[in-house]
């Protein structure tokens, strides 16, 4: 999962400038936060944590959908490495879907996310954007890229993804294996309820029922035709 933070995420801009931001974030994560640590300073100094906490929140609320709307089979499962373009997997109504997470705290102003091409190879890829409350860790709204169970990622565009860290140069190199996204293309899903539905169809929903639906008004079609 990418965290897009809002909270002291300007680059440095010199050499000098940089070995004190680094410097200074470094015993700063080192150290146990204050107390007096405001939820935004917890977020940024503890963001690789704080993406398992909502990957988590994440999971939990969408099995607890899926439960209480009858679908008790909510498969998770996550990959050894993060190298394939997605955080978890979920398998629930016969639909695989590789989920790539991004999260952005409730008020940020990202208009874009970098997405990994190798999602686009998943049988059902897609991306779920979650807005976060940092004072609760409260979920929502969500925002969803992506197809139809069973159906691949819709195009990812041309323009490349850049490294959202400098080099030693002070520049930000591109990413080949990943694209931008805009926002603007994301569905926004007000409830866990409602991404669930994207991702695994409405409540009663069967892969197998809908492919061999599909497959039946196919050749009567073509017997009409």
């Amino acid at each position: 999962m990418h965290l897009a933070r809002g909270y002291a995420d300007r680059t440095p801009t010199n050499a000098h400038e940089r070995m004190a931001h680094v410097t200074r974030t470094t015993a700063l994560q080192t150290e146990s936060l204050p107390i007096t640590a405001s939820p935004e300073e917890r977020s940024y100094l503890r963001s690789s944590t704080l993406e398992k906490v909502l990957e988590h929140r994440l999971v939990g609320e969408l099995a607890s959908v899926m439960w209480l709307r009858g679908d008790h089979d909510l498969e998770v499962l996550r990959g050894e490495v993060d190298a394939h373009g997605y955080d978890v997997v979920l398998e629930a109504n016969g639909v695989l879907r590789h989920i790539q997470l991004k999260a952005m705290m409730a008020d940020g102003k990202r208009s874009s996310v970098s997405v990994n091409v190798r999602l686009a190879r998943k049988p059902s890829g897609c991306v779920v954007w979650m807005r976060y409350n940092p004072a609760d860790l409260a979920l929502g709204p969500f925002y969803w890229f992506g197809a139809e169970p069973g159906a691949p990622l819709p195009p990812l565009g041309s323009r490349v993804a850049k490294h959202t860290k400098s080099n030693s140069q002070g520049q930000k190199t591109e990413r080949e294996g990943h694209r931008v996204v805009r926002a603007s293309v994301f569905q926004r899903l007000e409830t866990a309820a409602d991404l669930a539905e994207a991702l695994f169809g409405p409540p009663g929903f069967s892969r197998r029922t809908e492919l061999l639906r599909r497959h039946v008004s196919s050749r009567a079609a073509a017997r009409r035709a």
